[in-house]
């Protein structure tokens, strides 16, 4: 998985980033699922965690599965 800073840092309506841990643990229950799939949770979470915030920063992922 490589993704900008925009992911890790994009901020919930208290301010706190949504962080490389919650990334991290989104990657690790994922790394069975396929790239689609993966996104798809993972890009849900953000905005669950941004809420109705707006978006400060740009958020680009990019998901490579070796099997």
């Amino acid at each position: 998985v490589i993704y900008t800073d925009g992911v890790t840092e994009a901020m919930s309506p208290t301010n706190e980033e949504f962080g490389e841990d919650r990334m991290m643990a989104i990657t690790v229950q994922c790394a069975a699922k396929s790239s689609s799939e993966y996104l798809t949770q993972l890009v849900n979470a953000i905005q669950g965690h941004a809420q109705k915030d707006e978006q400060h920063d740009d958020i680009t992922i990019v998901t490579l599965k070796v099997g």
